[in-house]
Order: C-alpha cells, then sequence, then structure tokens
C-alpha cells in the first residue's frame, strides 16, 4: 500500500509541475494571445491544482485509516472528471491558436503523458468488475458494521451474551475484511496467475462459513436484536458471488517468458509497469507480430529491428527501432499513409488498412541512425481525436476496459498472444 500511495503522490507532483510549465509559456505568449484564451488556461490549471489536491488528500486518508484502494478509486471519480475537464480545457484552447499550438504541441503532449501517469497510478489494475464488488462488500464492511455497533451501544444483554455477539461480528467481519483485501490484491495487481483460482476458493469458502455462521446464531436468544443484520448476510455473499462472477482478469507473462519482447524491454520497466500499461504493450506487439515481411520467418516484432520500449501508456508505446523497421512499413502493402495528428512522433505516420477498426498505427520521427516510433491500435484514436482520448477518459473514471476490448478483437482474429497472455474469469 506503501508503494501505491507514493507512485500515486509522486505522479500528482509531476503533473503539476507540466501544467505548471505548459501555463508559464502560455503566459509569456500574453501579448500576441486572445484574453479568452488565457482566461481559459488559468481556469483550467486552476481546476488541476484543485483536483489533485482533492486526490492527494484521499491518498493521506489512505495512510491514516482503513480506506482502501478500491474505496478511494470510488471515491475520487468526482476528481478525476475534474481532471479530464481541465486537461479537454487546456487542449480546446491550445489548439484554438495554430501558431500557439505549433510552438507547445510537445508540452501539451507532457500534461497528457504526465496525465497517463496519475491514471496508471491511481487505478493500477486492469482487471474489470472490482467496483461492483466493492458495493456488494461494502453492505457489511460499513453498513452492516455500523448498525451492529450503534445496536450494541444500547442492548442490555448480559455480559455473556455480549461476549457471544462480539465473537459473532468478529468472526463475520473477519471473512468479510479478507475478502475485501483479496480485492485489493486484485486492484493492485498483487495476484499472481498460478495462484489465482486457488485465492478466490479461499474466499468463497470463508463467506460461506460466514452464512452457515449467520444463519446458526440468528436463532439463538442473544442475537435476537441483531437478526436484521444476520439476515442479510446470505444476500450480501450471493450479491458478492454474483459480482465476481463478472470480474475478469488478465493474466500477464513475467518478463522471461515475453519472446520477441523479452530483449525489448528491459525486466526493470516491465516489473515497474501497471496493469493498464502491460495490457496495451502486449496488445499491440501481439497486432505487429501479424504484419510479416518479405523475410522468411520475419515480422515487425523481429529482433533484427533491434527494438528498444521506451515508454508505455494505456493506449500506446514509444519504441526506438533500427532505420530497416520504417522503409519495411512504407512499402507494405497492409499500411498507407496516415495523419499524425497530436502523436508525439509527427515527422510521418503510417496506419494499417486492414480491418475496419483496431489497425495498428506507427507514427516515427526520423533520426541518422534509429527511428522513433509511436504505435497504437486505433480502437479511438482518429486523425481529428482528441489528445485527451477517450481511452485516458474511461481509466481515469475507473471503466478500464478499453484493452479488454482490443484483446477480444485480437482474440476472434485468432492472434497469438505474447508471452501465453489470458484473460479469466474467477468464477
Amino acid at each position: 500500500m506503501k508503494d501505491f500511495v507514493n507512485n500515486a503522490q509522486r505522479a500528482c507532483e509531476e503533473l503539476l509541475y507540466a501544467t505548471y510549465v505548459l501555463k508559464q509559456q502560455v503566459i509569456e505568449k500574453a501579448d500576441d494571445l486572445e484574453p479568452e484564451l488565457l482566461e481559459d488556461v488559468e481556469e483550467a490549471d486552476d481546476q488541476f491544482n484543485a483536483a489533485i489536491e482533492r486526490i492527494q488528500q484521499s491518498l493521506t486518508i489512505i495512510e491514516k485509516t482503513a480506506l482502501d484502494v478500491v474505496d478511494m478509486e470510488t471515491r475520487i471519480t468526482g476528481e478525476t472528471d475534474q481532471l479530464v475537464s481541465a486537461a479537454h480545457k487546456f487542449e480546446k484552447a491550445i489548439l484554438s491558436d495554430v501558431s500557439l499550438f505549433n510552438e507547445l504541441w510537445l508540452q501539451l503532449n507532457d500534461v497528457e503523458e504526465r496525465l497517463q501517469e496519475v491514471a496508471c497510478a491511481l487505478f493500477p489494475a486492469a482487471v474489470d468488475g472490482l467496483s461492483d464488488v466493492n458495493r456488494t462488500l461494502y453492505a457489511f464492511t460499513r453498513r452492516g458494521w455500523s448498525q451492529y455497533k450503534r445496536l450494541m451501544k444500547r442492548t442490555e444483554a448480559g455480559e455473556e451474551d455480549q461476549r457471544a455477539v462480539e465473537r459473532t461480528f468478529q468472526e463475520l467481519a473477519t471473512a468479510f475484511e479478507s475478502t475485501n483485501a483479496f480485492l485489493n490484491d486484485l486492484a493492485l495487481g498483487d495476484v499472481d496467475r498460478s495462484s489465482l483460482r486457488d485465492a478466490y476458493r479461499r474466499q468463497s469458502d470463508g463467506l460461506e462459513r460466514a452464512v452457515a455462521l449467520a444463519r446458526r446464531q440468528r436463532e439463538t436468544s442473544s442475537h435476537r436484536r441483531f437478526r436484521p443484520i444476520l439476515d442479510r448476510v446470505d444476500d450480501i455473499v450471493k450479491d458478492t458471488k454474483k459480482a465476481f462472477g463478472k470480474v475478469e482478469v488478465p493474466l500477464f507473462p513475467h518478463h522471461e517468458d515475453l519472446e520477441e519482447l523479452n530483449g525489448a524491454i528491459t525486466k526493470e520497466l516491465y516489473d515497474s509497469l501497471s496493469g493498464p500499461q502491460k495490457f496495451a504493450l502486449l496488445n499491440i506487439a501481439a497486432q505487429m507480430r501479424t504484419i510479416e515481411t518479405s523475410e522468411p520467418d520475419r515480422n515487425l516484432m523481429s529482433k533484427t529491428f533491434g527494438i528498444e520500449v521506451k515508454r508505455i501508456y494505456t493506449d500506446r508505446f514509444y519504441f526506438s527501432a533500427k532505420r530497416p523497421l520504417l522503409e519495411i512499413v512504407k512499402d507494405h502493402r497492409e499500411f498507407d499513409t496516415a495523419p499524425a495528428g497530436l502523436h508525439r512522433y509527427r515527422v510521418g505516420s503510417f496506419k494499417q488498412k486492414t480491418f475496419r477498426k483496431a489497425n495498428l498505427q506507427l507514427s516515427y520521427d526520423d533520426t541518422d541512425e534509429l527511428v522513433y516510433f509511436d504505435a497504437d491500435i486505433d480502437l479511438y484514436r482518429g486523425p481529428l481525436s482528441h489528445l485527451f482520448g477517450e481511452v485516458l477518459v474511461n481509466h481515469l473514471s475507473g471503466s478500464k476496459t478499453d484493452q479488454m476490448k482490443v484483446k477480444r478483437i485480437l482474440d476472434k482474429r485468432q492472434v497469438t498472444s505474447v508471452g501465453g497472455l489470458t484473460v479469466e474469469r474467477l468464477v
């Protein structure tokens, strides 16, 4: 948990610095800009600062209270919505002045990338369905427990009966808190693929024991006043298991199992990635592997191109490669030239034309020896799409389904996953 808080705090500070730099560079050009543009930039900067301040307060609460990661992710949706709104305001203001955009587009990209890092720090899992499970657990861990504490304060039962009730509710709390801890392990990506199902089975068994306990004790005289709470345990567990049935967990390969990617990304970088970053990297690399070159047994991910992954976000990754990769893409039948739009690398761009959607796009900057690429799959990003696009918006809202959608599309095409990446249901 400490690492989670530290990473999130650091990402927030770096975002604030990036927005500060962008704002200061706009202010330096104030004499040449419309007053409305300056007002919009000032307002966007104020929104960023206010939202980040509240997010950092929530992160401080995690360290001081029992608030956990999934609770916090639900709690801060208003603040993350405000971050997205501020980002779009920055973008709209700067894009309204073509000359200003051409001067500051790298700084605007910096803000977008720092915002992506905040999203990955606050929502580090690529697991779908956790918030629904959290809502079902809340019915006991917060509401049921609070009701129990109120009734205990007013009880006139004898000391022995009170101890019996306390033991019952402590056992129930232990079962639900264990499941809640498992939920947060999923949110933090702390469940190993080899032990996932066993870990869930232990939680399921613990919840069933809680149901059996509640059924036994609600019939006793000592627990009569607490029966309304005990009666609900059965339904809470049913709802929790139903919600777990919709949870989808991507099981990412270890670094040594990354096949062609193994030599393209360091173990240190790969192990530091959040779930959404790993998901994006593996999906895009899998798509690149499907594009064969004229050389036998060679594709766009072949080691001969000397690919080195530099940075990874939730919808793209940056890498360098030897010049022959660019020459192959330029002449490849599956690619057409495309607008580079708002990509960081935008000397030129090539987009796969094979499918109706989820095509690979490679935008690049050219140097004497190496070429730097921005690789993404165009689930949402078109030539006129926003810099702060839908993938980022969905991630900051907790709707981490975009790479799930890409994975399903690739599976339908029978694309072989890198390293045996799979998505599993718990039930």
